[in-house]
Parts: structure tokens; C-alpha cells; sequence
């Protein structure tokens, strides 16, 4: 079984600018199937906007977050190593053990907007 680390192999790119960690890039996709099956451009949203999900994933507001075409990179490395489906299982069995219960949830946007207000209009 492929064991995944921080410097995962799969993760490093051929040349360019440093890799991401193949823990990242796994939580990732973690995040996108417990979130109803995201796309990778979903997920990549979510990891720039939801602060539940970069705690989640270790990140801070100024780390950059792997793009889509990472993610589906990523993905397809582990299923050509066949390491994709003994990941999910070692997952699966991790949550089974400790007894975690995954269930619907819902988000909630609570950004604030300005609204035009009428001074003259009485609130009902």
C-alpha cells in the first residue's frame, strides 16, 4: 500500500516552483467527495474562501492553494500508482474506528452587504 507523506512523490512536478504536499493536495480531494463530489475547481473555491475548510486543510489566508489541474494531476498519479483506492479505504477505516458519523450539513454565506435604505419607509 502507498503510504502518503508530506513529500509525497506524487505530488512533486517535473521542474518550476516548489511542489505542494501530497497531504494537501489529498485532503483536497477529501474535501471535494465530502462535499457531495465537487469538482476540482469547487474544491480549489472553497480552499480560497471557507475557513473551515483551510483549517482543515493547514492552510492560512496568505498560503496559496493548489489549482485545479493540480488536483486533477494529483488524482490521476495516485490512480496510476494504485494507491487511490487503498487511501480511501485506510480513510474509511480510520472513520469507522473512531466511531465518525458523516452527515448533511448545510454553509451558511454570512457576508455583508449594503443595501439601499429607504429613511422614509417604516419597517413592518
Amino acid at each position: 500500500m502507498y503510504i502518503l507523506t508530506n513529500n509525497s512523490s506524487l505530488a512533486l512536478p517535473a521542474a518550476g516552483r516548489p511542489a505542494y504536499s501530497g497531504l494537501l493536495l489529498f485532503k483536497m480531494l477529501l474535501t471535494g467527495i465530502w462535499h457531495g463530489g465537487l469538482s476540482d475547481e469547487s474544491v480549489e473555491d472553497m480552499a480560497n474562501a471557507n475557513l473551515h475548510v483551510m483549517r482543515f486543510l493547514g492552510l492560512s489566508l496568505e498560503d496559496d492553494v493548489p489549482d485545479h489541474s493540480v488536483l486533477s494531476r494529483f488524482r490521476t498519479r495516485l490512480t496510476q500508482a494504485h494507491a487511490w483506492d487503498g487511501l480511501l479505504e485506510k480513510i474509511n477505516q480510520q472513520i469507522q474506528e473512531h466511531d465518525i458519523m458523516v452527515t448533511q450539513g448545510c454553509h451558511v454565506d454570512a457576508s455583508i452587504t449594503h443595501a439601499r435604505v429607504n429613511k422614509n419607509q417604516a419597517i413592518v
